[in-house]
């Protein structure tokens, strides 16, 4: 529901720097946050969230939502066999009706988990219907999202939608379905992978982006191909430089095998950096990029990426990011035989990765990612009675390497309650048989035409 909400005596983080964590109440009126003070009064629905924690709403900066019902099935495997068995042969067995429950069902674990933003990298687009039906998903579970339309179709696997095609459907899309510029769903492009598609195709995506004014994001820099780091040999940050395209305007997402100058360039263009660590890890991708991005003067952010893969939620995703970081910057002083005096990156930098340095990258900044008078009501509220988080001696702390999205009671997007006392606001009855049906269907449908990896295995060529 949405009305006007006064949520009471929580400890309020937030995230403004130079703001400390107090106890106060947070009035909500017209979506948007009236006030912040104590012993707030005003006629409205009156929610207790003494012994909380209230603060703004995770911001997820790169997630393949549509990939859903494939939970879990990469546990074991890296990029390779990741790109061979979701990318080449789940996502063409998709239809329009699977693409509208894995968006949907998505989003509603994002919300369970915190999350009240997603840029989703939607690239699993063979046909117009696939696009329109994930909307329909994304706009049914009722969170904020940039719906970023893929370009390009599923890796290796060919398709009559071409991109001529793509871009006069974007035009007609945002004319007809995203003509309010305030709606909590925004429009936004994804970039083919410059190994699948050669630089001129990448190239010619962003300055499509440019033309059409619309934000673009790209996945760069996690996986060698051929030479890729040879002397001579150009990666996406080498392509979009040369070509003078590199803007604020672009998230480039993992950015794991980077150098600190490549960093450096993205930030100085304007740039934001989105790791996704629990997929990079694991899949061979390299090394979290957060401090190499604070290194450069920026702001990072952070992403689920693939729950064909991992975890769905950002806490994961600070945990992992916050300790392999610490462990790389303590490395070198263990090797000199002496102890750390500090550890960095710090709790607060990476709780800020999740909230403001999502928004940012997203350009919602001004609307997002902190509590203040006049932003949205994008808020949650984390249970601090809970017995994983008790007591709270530490705000960021708790946040940072003790919730999970089990301490996460209510959920507010743009003042509306997605989340209450710990449940969804929506039925999900209706949504579980779906996604159970999708699964069976597409895991048939594998099995009749030669498994989830092709045998023998596709030559991807790095």
């Amino acid at each position: 529901m949405r009305g006007k909400l006064l949520l009471r005596g929580g400890t309020v983080l937030t995230m403004v720097r130079g703001d400390e964590p107090r106890v106060a109440d947070v009035l909500v009126e017209d979506g948007r946050i009236a006030a912040i003070g104590t012993a707030l009064h005003a006629d409205a629905e009156l929610i207790d969230v003494s012994d909380h924690i209230v603060m703004p709403g995770f911001v997820d900066a790169h997630r393949h939502a549509w990939q859903t019902q494939l939970r879990g099935i990469t546990h074991s495997w890296g990029l390779k066999d990741y790109i061979r068995s979701v990318r080449m042969r789940c996502g063409p067995q998709y239809t329009p009706e699977d693409m509208e429950i894995g968006n949907r069902a998505g989003m509603l674990e994002a919300l369970a988990a915190g999350v009240t933003t997603v840029l989703d990298y939607c690239h699993n687009l063979p046909t117009r219907d696939h696009a329109e039906a994930a909307l329909d998903g994304t706009f049914a579970a009722g969170i904020r999202s940039t719906f970023a339309f893929g370009l390009t179709g599923n890796y290796g696997v060919g398709t009559s939608f071409e991109l001529d095609d793509r871009v006069a459907y974007v035009e007609e899309l945002r004319a007809r379905r995203f003509s309010c510029s305030r709606g909590l769903v925004q429009l936004g492009l994804n970039a083919s992978d410059l190994a699948a598609e050669g630089p001129e195709r990448l190239i010619r995506e962003v300055e499509i982006a440019r033309e059409l004014e619309l934000p673009i994001t790209l996945h760069a820099l996690s996986y060698n191909l051929p030479g890729m780091r040879a002397p001579g040999a150009r990666t996406e940050v080498d392509v979009l430089r040369d070509a003078g395209l590199c803007g604020a305007d672009m998230v480039w997402v993992h950015m794991s095998l980077a150098t600190q100058g490549e960093c450096d360039h993205v930030v100085s263009s304007g740039g934001a950096i989105a790791s996704t660590p629990e997929a990079e890890i694991q899949m061979g991708m390299g090394r979290p990029v957060v401090a190499r991005t604070l290194a450069a003067g920026g702001e990072p952010c952070l992403g689920v990426d693939v729950t064909a893969n991992n975890s769905g939620c950002l806490f994961s995703q600070m945990r992992i990011a916050l300790q392999v970081e610490r462990m790389i910057a303590n490395d070198p002083i263990l090797e000199r035989g002496e102890a750390p005096d500090a550890i960095s990156p710090s709790t607060e930098q990476i709780v800020r990765a999740a909230t403001v340095g999502g928004a940012k990258a997203m350009g919602l900044d001004h609307e997002i990612g902190t509590l203040e008078v006049g932003k949205q009501a994008d808020v949650i509220t984390l249970d601090g009675g809970d017995v994983n988080l008790l007591p709270v001696n530490d705000v960021l702390g708790a946040v940072a390497l003790h919730a999970h999205p089990g301490n996460v009671s209510n959920v507010l997007v743009a003042g509306t309650v997605r989340k209450r006392a710990g449940r969804l606001v929506d039925d999900l009855a209706d949504v579980r048989r779906r996604v159970r049906d999708s699964n069976a269907r597409i895991f048939a449908e594998l099995e009749r035409t030669g498994g989830l990896i092709a045998q023998p295995p596709v030559d991807l060529g790095f």
